[in-house]
Parts: structure tokens; sequence; C-alpha cells
């Protein structure tokens, strides 16, 4: 792929999003092509990308003032502003998701209270979106996946250390997700296929999960325990659930796909020495990842589906 040194690339059938170094510039094409400055103070946190949407996030770096997302139609080239003032608004930091026309990111609601918000695109980003959860007080939420299937997230306590939580968002609730280890959820993608999860098993090492899987097809109580991977690489794209796995002990970087079964599949392998996998990066019906290797870093996407 051909992108800039350093600069982050997503991939869809219509389109792309690239985020530069620094994180001050992100440049989306599509029917037309659509530069977003982050502006002083703040920085490109976040560039999501479906088959008809991108979605690119400026926070604040000093978190005084509300982020600004920049939503771009790939098919009409139009673009329109998500900000504090819009209905629901946005907050400082939180949590973003983009699947299909769906998009959720943390709001505020009644009194204050730290909620979710979704908006369905094909309604017009100016159109009113709706809060489905609120945390409770001094609770958060983070880690949001949206699938076909659902939305899944992780919420957590003010407890030191803060017991985390991996659920299903039913209704207004979180239903926690059944044979996940108290306290050390991380992330959960609810899928067709079942629903897949990953836990931070040492506290003192936030960057390494381990991830498990109930598959729909399986009546054993017991999850399916897929293996070590990079902690928040959990995704669903096109008809599979991907993650990756960093080298370690003498394996090469890796890039494992989930299909409802009993194992995940090594669908790429970095060669060359040590490396780690940035991503993976979902836009639609492709998948993108960033091989950071000692013979060289690429950008890399394939079809998935």
């Amino acid at each position: 792929m051909d992108a800039p040194p350093g600069s982050t690339v997503t991939t869809t059938r219509g389109g792309s999003v690239t985020v530069d170094e620094e994180r001050t510039r992100a440049t989306v094409t599509g029917a037309a092509s659509v530069t977003v400055m982050a502006g002083d103070r703040f920085r490109i946190e976040q560039a999501l990308i479906d088959e008809r949407w991108a979605v690119v996030v400026r926070g604040d770096t000093l978190r005084q003032k509300p982020g600004e997302a920049t939503v771009v139609d790939l098919v009409t080239g139009d673009s329109a502003q998500l900000d504090g003032t819009s209905d629901p608004p946005t907050v400082s930091g939180g949590t973003w998701a983009l699947h299909g026309d769906t998009l959720v990111h943390a709001t505020r609601g009644q009194d204050g209270a730290y909620c979710l918000a979704r908006r369905d695109l094909a309604d017009g980003v100016e159109a009113t979106g709706e809060v489905v959860y609120c945390a409770e007080d001094r609770h958060g939420f983070t880690n949001a996946r949206v699938t076909d299937a659902g939305l899944g997230l992780m919420t957590f306590d003010d407890g030191r250390p803060s017991c985390r939580t991996v659920g299903v968002v039913d209704g207004s609730a979180v239903a926690p997700q059944a044979g996940v280890d108290e306290c050390k959820g991380w992330e959960l993608v609810p899928t067709r296929l079942g629903t897949i999860w990953s836990v931070i098993p040492k506290e003192n090492e936030l960057d390494v999960a381990h991830v498990y899987a109930a598959p729909a097809t399986s009546s054993d109580s017991d999850p399916v325990d897929l293996g070590e991977a990079a902690a928040g690489s959990l995704v669903w794209c096109g008809d599979a659930a991907y993650f990756s796995r960093d080298s370690s002990r003498g394996a090469p970087a890796r890039l494992l796909r989930w299909t409802g079964g009993a194992k995940a599949d090594v669908v790429y392998e970095a060669k060359g020495g040590r490396a780690f996998i940035d991503g993976p990066r979902c836009g639609g019906d492709r998948i993108t990842i960033s091989v950071l290797a000692e013979s060289g870093d690429q950008q890399l996407t394939a079809r998935v589906s």
C-alpha cells in the first residue's frame, strides 16, 4: 500500500481515510477528497470508516472542550459536524464505534450522567440520536464494539483497582457475558457466530490480553480458549472476528481470524525478526494492519468478504 511514512491508513471499498504521523491532518477519499485538520490544541484521536461513511474524531489535548467529529458521506462527498452542541452532544474523550449506518459515541445524559449515544447516519448526521445506556454514578465504560448482532461494551467501577465487566447493551443496561473472569474483561464483540471477548490476565501487563469465545453452535457452557492477543485489537470485519498477537518467545507477530469454531486461524505472519501489529482496522469488507518490524514497516490491506 502506498502511504506517507508514519501515516495510518484504513481502506474500504469506496474510499479510504489517512491520518498523518503527527495526528494533525486526516484525508478522506471517496466521491470527493475531504481534508480534516485537527486545529489548535486538538489532535485526531480516531478515524473510522465503513462502506458508506468515514468519521474523523478530534480531541482537545487539554480535555477541557468536547470532542468534535467530521462525518463524511463517501458516496456523495458531503460532510457534517458533531460537537458539544449536537443532540446528543459529544464529550471530551470517550469511546467511538462505527458499523454500517450505526455510529455510537460517549455523551452526557440527564443530570450530567456519563452515557452512550447511538445515531443512525442513514437518517442524516443532523438527526437526533438516542441515549442507549448510562453508567452509574462514578462508573464508566469504553471499548464499544458495534455489529449487526448488537453493541458490546466494557464497563468499569471506581474501585482501586477498577473492576471491569464486558457485556452487551440490552435495553438501558449492559448484560454481563457469562464465563468471563470477574473484573478482568477488556473488550467484547457480539456476532452472529457467537460472542468473542478478551480479558487482561495480569494487571501489570495491560497490553497483553487473552481471547475467549462462546460459539453460537456450541452447547458447551465453557468458553473456547483462542489464546493470547494484543489488548484492544479485537474487531469484527466482513464475516469474521479478527485480533492480533505480538511477537514473543520466538513466535512471529500474527493476525488471527475467528469464524465461530473452536480455534482461531492464522491469516498473516510477520517476517524478519521482532514485530508488532497495529490494528487490525476494519473498513467494511476490507481489513488493514500496520506491521512495525525490525525488517521495515508496512501497511497491508486485504478483502475479507
